[in-house]
């Protein structure tokens, strides 16, 4: 058998999907380290989406693997129209993360009226669609053939197609690795256009449309990739520029030290010495007669003193601070340069 025939069967469909489940599975675990790392908020969306579509394609390789080796033939009473709802919250998803911020403002706002619109509808159009369906008079026809799975071929078809030119227009990088993505999704919901119109459908279109939703690991697996890289590549650039500026601060926060250590030792050199010149008038009015207001004064005088003194250990202390401080900013200076030869 070929391994095109062996694809086309439910054992070669679970192990396609498998290996998608295995591919977003590993964007789920980089995403989410990258978010806890960073906390940014379009990562959310990103891992919303990835971590969606790991479970859609776990269960969908889980139904293949019981069709093929248990002999089971689950029901298309839920899951297909939980499938495509999810699959409409992970486009939606998708879109958020990576085309929002190339929006300018005002559209911006559209598209978050855009977004949160198409949420709550297909919200309330999932329940009501499932009530319909559970109340089917003819079930037996399979939900690939039902009005239902049509009115979703089409309105994805049409929100995709919306995205891509979205996405075209306004997305500054990488713009097509996107559109490819929203394309590969455009194919699988045309195999699913056929099977409404077919009851037989060639198995080498079910492997196409199992297949090339691989393309959307792809495509935004490396979008995410040369994203993450640019925004590390920038953040080191920002710290090489922060601390070049930093190291002139450092310079002259050394300066100003020197002087301030100048300056206290001349303030306590002229403390010192007024002190002295005090204690000798102080003796030599002791000696003489009634003067009571001159040594009141001298007491005075040397209370100033004694607080100038004070204030002098004071800018000491800051002076040490300081010195403290440089020392500090140069470590951490010195441990940028080493990143810098690094990098």
């Amino acid at each position: 058998m070929s391994l095109l025939a062996q694809l086309q069967t439910d054992g070669g469909l679970a192990v396609l999907h498998l290996v998608q489940t295995i591919l977003f599975g590993a964007m789920v675990y980089i995403l989410a380290a990258e978010y806890f790392r960073t906390l940014k908020s379009d990562l959310v969306y990103k891992l919303v989406a990835s971590f969606s579509i790991t479970l859609l394609n776990f269960f969908s390789a889980g139904i293949y693997y019981l069709k093929q080796f248990e002999d089971l033939q689950p029901g298309d009473e839920f899951f297909p129209l939980i499938h495509n709802t999810v699959f409409v919250v992970i486009v939606l998803a998708l879109a958020r993360a990576f085309i929002y911020d190339f929006l300018a403002e005002r559209n911006q706002r559209r598209f978050d009226l855009f977004f949160h619109s198409n949420l709550i509808g297909i919200g309330i159009a999932y329940f009501g669609m499932q009530f319909y369906w559970l109340q089917s008079p003819d079930p037996g026809r399979g939900f690939h053939q039902s009005w239902l799975q049509l009115l979703f071929v089409i309105y994805f078809v049409f929100i995709l197609i919306f995205l891509i030119v979205l996405n075209l227009k306004y997305r500054e990088r990488f713009a097509w690795r996107i559109s490819i993505a929203f394309m590969a999704i455009i194919v699988a919901q045309l195999v699913n256009l056929w099977q409404f119109f077919n009851e037989h459908v060639p198995g080498g279109a079910l492997v196409l449309q199992a297949i090339v939703p691989v393309l959307v690991p792809g495509m935004f697996g490396s979008v995410v990739f040369k994203e993450l890289i640019a925004s590390n590549t920038k953040m080191l650039q920002d710290l090489k520029h922060i601390m070049e500026t930093q190291k002139g601060v450092i310079h002259e926060m050394e300066d100003l030290s020197v002087d301030l250590e100048r300056l206290s030792g001349n303030l306590t050199e002229k403390a010192t010495s007024s002190w002295t010149r005090l204690l000798d008038m102080k003796s030599i009015v002791e000696k003489e007669s009634h003067s009571a207001v001159l040594l009141e004064k001298i007491r005075h005088q040397s209370r100033e003193i004694e607080e100038t003194a004070g204030q002098a250990d004071s800018l000491f202390r800051v002076i040490a601070r300081i010195h403290t401080k440089n020392r500090d900013l140069a470590r951490i200076t010195d441990q940028i340069d080493y990143v810098n030869r690094q990098a």
